[in-house]
Formats: C-alpha cells, sequence, structure tokens
C-alpha cells in the first residue's frame, strides 16, 4: 500500500489535520532558508568589509578601489550592497586606523512573497595603515 493510497483511506479528520499542516510546515521551511541566506550574507559582507580593510590598511589613498574590493566581493544575486564608507579618523598616515563600514540589502524569500522592501545589513571593519 502507498503512501497516497494510505492518505485517502484514512479518516476525514485525519486528511483535513494533514492538509492544514501543510502550509505551516512549507511556511517554516521557508523562515529557515531565508534565516540561513540572512547568516550566509551577514558573514559574506563581514569577510568583505574585512579585505577592504585589509587592502586599504596598504592602499590608504585609493577609495575608489576599496570600495569597489567590498562589491566585488559581497554583491550577489541576493545581496546589493548599498553605501560604503571609507575613513580615517586619524589622518591617512601609518599607524592610524582605516575604517571599512559596509550596507547591504538582502532580498528574502518570504520578504518577495508579501511585498516588504530587503533586510539591511551592516557590518564594519578596521585595519591600521601601514
Amino acid at each position: 500500500m502507498t503512501a497516497a493510497s494510505r492518505f485517502w483511506e484514512a479518516s476525514l479528520g485525519h486528511r483535513v489535520v494533514a492538509l492544514l499542516l501543510l502550509p505551516v510546515v512549507l511556511l517554516l521551511l521557508v523562515v529557515t532558508a531565508d534565516i540561513a541566506r540572512w547568516c550566509l550574507a551577514y558573514v559574506r559582507l563581514g569577510n568583505a568589509a574585512r579585505a577592504a580593510a585589509r587592502y586599504g590598511s596598504l592602499h590608504p589613498e585609493d577609495a575608489g578601489e576599496i570600495a569597489a574590493r567590498v562589491k566585488r566581493a559581497a554583491s550577489g544575486p541576493d545581496l546589493a550592497v548599498g553605501l560604503v564608507m571609507i575613513a580615517c579618523p586619524h589622518g591617512g598616515t601609518s599607524g592610524c586606523p582605516l575604517e571599512v563600514d559596509v550596507h547591504a540589502y538582502l532580498t528574502t524569500v518570504l520578504g518577495s512573497a508579501l511585498k516588504r522592501p530587503p533586510l539591511g545589513i551592516g557590518r564594519d571593519a578596521a585595519a591600521v595603515i601601514v
């Protein structure tokens, strides 16, 4: 006896409960996938900010390339890098910190289905200028 035939031979109450649980289980799967994608995007954005800060510690005058490195490392089909801020609070001299602050937007499956705006994610990193 197959699972499909057992389903149709079950009582009406069992069938109703099974059919009502299906949307709940599907919603849990979608939410779990969105949380996993958010975690992946968070880590990817942090790695991109650190890589850009590392490059900026060697080339503090090249702000355009620092921002381009963040966008190349973090951008993807679901993650759009919005704002990249680069700051040298104490000037661009050797021994001073260079800070890279990155803001991006993640499009989620559930958010798309509910017509919600993308989630904002922000990460920052700092490196000492050599």
